[in-house]
């Protein structure tokens, strides 16, 4: 249905652009200023390649397999990243007082 496809479509729009001022945020707020500078570029620098890898490859997915893939593909890279973002950033207490000293 078409309608389904584009209020996903919209659904995903939102999700990313709530995404973006997040990272710089829990970049900022997280770690101390030493490491600000390369957390944010790392932050521009996967944020650029995912649009660009993820016109390439949404296009080979659904060229080859089918348009439904598109929207599946993504959950176990989210689940994925979730887990490593639980397991690597700091609790935001620990993270307010290693900022402070």
């Amino acid at each position: 249905n078409i309608w389904v496809l584009i209020c996903l479509r919209i659904l995903q729009g939102i999700g990313g652009a709530m995404e973006r001022p997040n990272g710089f945020a829990l970049c900022v707020t997280l770690f101390p200023k030493s490491k600000r500078g390369f957390l944010t570029s790392l932050n521009t620098c996967s944020g650029s390649a995912g649009a660009g890898l993820g016109a390439a490859l949404g296009a080979a997915l659904v060229e080859r397999i089918g348009w439904r893939l598109i929207f599946i593909c993504p959950v176990p890279l989210v689940l994925l990243l979730f887990t490593v973002a639980i397991l690597a950033l700091p609790p935001a207490a620990a993270a307010q007082q290693q900022k402070d000293s």
